[in-house]
């Protein structure tokens, strides 16, 4: 329950199922009520005392520039009215979630692998409420994408649910044992799994198109850490998970006034410069969570803020650091040019192409 806020209704589902199954209700409605408890604490106290806005910041999000940001807002400004809406608008609601948002198809994605048998045992299905909510109510599609990793928790009891609809159905079913529905799944799966590896493989997605599958530890990263110490730090949006463990830790470009550093990388780990919107997984806009161009131009400006200076660059890696000093002109003409160099290579030879 405190490994992500609304576990708790994943607890609370498993003490339905454990009631219904074991048909032992004090233990199930135990689990049940202190589910529930922990997810009203974590939403309605603990995120909003922490929160810069009062509430969850899916639901009222800070002034960002973070795609993630406001996922839930459609549904109304507090948990309080999210929770009122969801009970008072039930039929608007479920127009919105499988008709404008498609949820019907991400249902179907996660079904169809299974041959749709998890229907067949829903009692097995309700500890996964909590995370399919999440997924189907959100405004950014990224939580229903199937390269994404927030279904990862629904496989295991769906895999589950769908054991116990074999069960139910196979007696049922004359022209195919529960064998063959088993091998044919079986079958399903690896197709589909073949189709949207993330390898350059024919006839595979390739959807996250790196420059390398393999390559070594980038060992700058350790001169970065060992310069920028625990100071306060804006840092390119795919970068932070390098930087951790500080106090003081913000996405670039949000908070420069705040930080005494600047960490950036002026390369691409992904092919898949073409697309400019942020919201769409596996670009390079969604990794810097913002349009190359507007990347890049924010980059071009610092280089003319006098409240910061480059302090290092070992290319592509380029740190600025908060102080009056001015940086070698030497220095500010080579990295220039490489994003001149990168604003020719994701952004001019791009509209080119698009124009022929």
């Amino acid at each position: 329950m405190t490994c992500k806020e609304h576990y708790g209704l994943t607890v609370a589902g498993l003490g339905i199922v454990y009631g219904a199954v074991h048909k032992n209700w004090k233990v199930g409605a135990g689990f049940l009520v202190v589910g529930i408890m922990m997810t009203a604490l974590i939403i309605g106290v603990v995120m909003p005392h922490y929160s810069p806005t009062g509430q969850h910041l899916m639901i009222s999000p800070a002034k960002s520039t973070y795609s993630s940001a406001a996922r839930y807002s459609w549904l109304g400004n507090s948990l309080s009215s999210v929770i009122k809406n969801l009970f008072m608008h039930p039929l608007a609601v479920i127009q919105t979630v499988f008709v404008t948002l498609e949820g019907w198809t991400y249902l179907f994605g996660l079904l169809a692998p299974f041959l749709f048998l998890p229907a067949a045992a829903p009692v097995w299905l309700i500890p996964i409420g909590g995370d399919l909510l999440a997924n189907l109510l959100s405004a950014n599609p990224m939580p229903r994408g199937i390269f994404s990793y927030h279904s990862a928790t629904l496989v295991p009891l769906l895999t589950v649910a769908a054991n116990f609809g074999l069960q139910k159905l196979s007696p049922r079913i004359k022209s195919l044992s529960a064998e063959g529905i088993l091998k044919l799944m079986l079958c399903l799966t690896l197709v589909l799994a073949y189709c949207v590896a993330p390898l350059p493989l024919i006839g595979t997605a390739n959807f996250w198109r790196p420059i390398s599958v393999i390559t070594a530890f980038d060992k700058k990263v350790l001169d970065v850490k060992e310069i920028i110490g625990n100071g306060a730090a804006s840092i390119q949006a795919n970068l932070g998970a390098h930087f951790t463990q500080r106090y003081a830790i913000y996405g670039f470009p949000e908070k420069i006034d705040l930080a005494d550093f600047i960490v950036l990388r002026l390369d691409s780990p992904t092919l898949r410069t073409d697309p400019d919107d942020p919201g769409e997984i596996g670009s390079l806009a969604h990794l810097l969570q913002m349009p190359p161009a507007l990347y890049l131009d924010y980059v071009e400006n610092l280089l003319d803020e006098k409240k910061f200076h480059v302090i290092y660059w070992n290319d592509p890696w380029i740190i600025f650091g908060k102080g009056e000093k001015s940086s070698d002109s030497t220095l500010l003409t080579k990295i220039r040019y490489k994003i001149q160099t990168l604003r020719q290579k994701w952004i001019l030879d791009r509209s080119k192409q698009e124009a022929k």
